[in-house]
């Protein structure tokens, strides 16, 4: 497992990491992007990976005769504007 001892000392706000270390994140939800980009940030090498083939989790919109359905939380227009701005700093797709 990869812990804060692996990892070193966590860098201020927009210091890179001393040392940047190859760092797996478990699952593409918001929660594994936002690892992703928060390690990014601090300049180390995370990859992600997701069981299902795309990204977003539970914030999946599902196609259903014709109209779109999903959870009422995931599509509030503060969640939605987050996590398009999210996916596009990574370069991964996900549609709301």
């Amino acid at each position: 497992m990869f812990g804060a001892k692996r990892l070193g000392a966590q860098p201020g706000p927009g210091e890179l990491a001393v040392s940047p270390q190859r760092v797996l994140v478990l699952g593409a939800g918001m929660a594994g992007l936002t690892a992703a980009l928060a390690l990014r940030r601090r300049g180390h090498d995370g990859q992600v990976i997701e069981r299902q083939n795309r990204v977003g989790a539970r914030l999946l919109s599902t196609p259903l005769k014709g109209e779109r359905y999903s959870e009422a939380a995931a599509t509030s227009a503060p969640t939605c504007r987050w996590c398009s701005a999210t996916c596009a700093r990574l370069r991964c797709r996900w549609e709301a």
